[in-house]
């Protein structure tokens, strides 16, 4: 009967530290009220909230409104760029939309160039890229758009995602074949590192439970070995989850990616 009081006294020391967070927030406390601020369909915010449907639908050919191209590429090397554009933002994007300026004129203070806005960043590894649109005007279309000195990185940047240090050291059959979307080599190492989870957890468990029981042996103090393995399995699951986590940050980290260097404008 204690091992299960104890048991359960863990599961819910488990559950009040998960909704701490939310609870901190006090949603039942009176909220101030909000004004809700109408949007400019000028403005770079608006654009880059019709773009997201774009990336969220993965449509080539609507965004070809919304990016400015270098000259004298093909429609094929447009619909590429583009294909890379949104991969590129939907993997490594990170724009917080409520920031971006409503302002038709974008914000002022974060480019020399009044015609330019940076809405973002392409986070790569410790770096970062710049999101930059600019305003411009021609027979079909006058607005905001992804400016060209940004879009001649995106292949660049799309090349650093699909390839790393790993990579050109494996047989090319890992490297193409893959299952939804991911590659073979990278299966293989999810498997590794959920593997080592498992066996890391175990050994980590088994070594806190001879420990306890040292601890209980030295005090003098007689605890049930039922209560003892009541700890198991609830040990074994956060050192798995540890453990899984620092390794699947410690395979992130490994590959770094190298900060492409943009064209030379012409």
């Amino acid at each position: 009967m204690f091992a299960r009081l104890i048991s359960l006294f863990l599961l819910l020391t488990t559950l009040v530290s998960a909704i701490h967070p939310v609870m901190a927030q006090n949603p039942f406390a009176p909220s101030k009220p909000e004004t809700k601020e109408e949007e400019n369909q000028e403005s770079p915010r608006f654009m880059m909230k019709n773009f997201i449907e774009i990336l969220n639908n993965s449509e080539v050919d609507t965004a070809f409104r919304y990016v400015e191209f270098p000259r004298g590429i093909s429609l094929d090397a447009r619909r590429a760029i583009i294909g890379d554009l949104i991969e590129v933002l939907n993997k490594r994007g990170n724009i917080d939309l409520p920031k971006i300026s409503n302002n038709p004129s974008g914000d002022l203070s974060d480019n020399t160039d009044p015609n330019l806005e940076t809405i973002g960043t392409i986070v790569l590894g410790k770096n970062s890229i710049p999101v930059v649109l600019r305003y411009s005007e021609d027979k079909n279309r006058k607005g905001w758009r992804f400016s060209i000195e940004f879009m001649e990185q995106i292949p660049l940047i799309a090349a650093a995602l699909h390839s790393s240090g790993l990579e050109s050291k494996l047989p090319p059959k890992l490297i193409q074949h893959g299952m939804f979307g991911v590659k073979l080599w990278q299966w293989i190492g999810l498997l590794i590192v959920i593997g080592l989870s498992i066996l890391s957890s175990l050994i980590l468990a088994s070594g806190l439970l001879l420990m306890m029981r040292w601890i209980s042996s030295r005090l003098k103090v007689v605890v049930p070995s039922d209560i003892l393995t009541s700890f198991v399995t609830p040990l074994r699951l956060f050192a798995g989850i540890l453990v899984f986590s620092y390794l699947c940050e410690l395979y992130e980290t490994s590959q770094p990616l190298k900060v492409p260097q943009p064209f030379p404008s012409t």
